[in-house]
């Protein structure tokens, strides 16, 4: 009687952790959970702190996906661009510096003026993860992904952004590339800054 009542328990118990896993997943694509970029111990939610928006001045990119202004460092969430030292392919194989031209399409975004944020989380680098606008640029993350200089990162928001640059071959989709994820881990130390 005993085993059999054992069964029966770890059997709804399945079923619980089924339903866990289900609804945890249902509640990530509503957006409800925040979106990680570099795995879940690399973000930090402060869940008693309401979004804010900022205003940053002077807007300096780093790379292709993040920025410093105003001493605070900002990663734009959602997406992923090629490590300032990557290289990428052209059509016709030639090599060309995605990174360095990720970087300098941010800085054509940014430099308009000033940088409005919204944010309430930090990566494991103490970095400020943000979608961001600016004048006249309603998403900057939107922007590099449609310019074909970053992609959609853990289901960021920008698949068809994606699409788009892909399909009209802007940027990094003109030939080939790794993904900069992939590049980070085969380039260690290139990946760098």
């Amino acid at each position: 009687m005993g085993s059999i009542a054992f069964r029966r328990m770890s059997r709804y118990a399945g079923f619980i952790a089924l339903g866990a896993l289900v609804a945890a997943a249902l509640l990530n694509q509503q957006g409800f959970l925040p979106r990680n970029f570099d795995g879940a111990r690399d973000i930090t939610h402060h869940r008693d702190v309401r979004p804010t928006d900022r205003v940053l001045q002077r807007a300096r990119a780093i790379d292709g996906d993040s920025f410093r202004a105003e001493g605070d460092e900002v990663r734009l969430m959602g997406i992923d661009a090629p490590e300032l030292r990557q290289t990428c392919r052209d059509e016709l194989r030639r090599s060309w510096p995605c990174g360095r031209k990720a970087r300098e399409h941010l800085q054509s975004l940014l430099s308009p003026g000033t940088v409005e944020c919204r944010t309430n989380l930090r990566d494991r680098y103490g970095r400020t993860l943000a979608r961001c606008s600016s004048p006249g640029i309603a998403d900057i993350g939107g922007e590099m992904v449609r310019a074909g200089y970053a992609v959609d990162f853990m289901n960021g928001g920008y698949r068809s952004a994606e699409a788009e640059a892909r399909k009209a071959k802007h940027g990094i989709w003109s030939g080939e590339f790794e993904m900069p994820a992939e590049y980070r881990q085969l380039h260690p130390r290139t990946a760098q800054r």
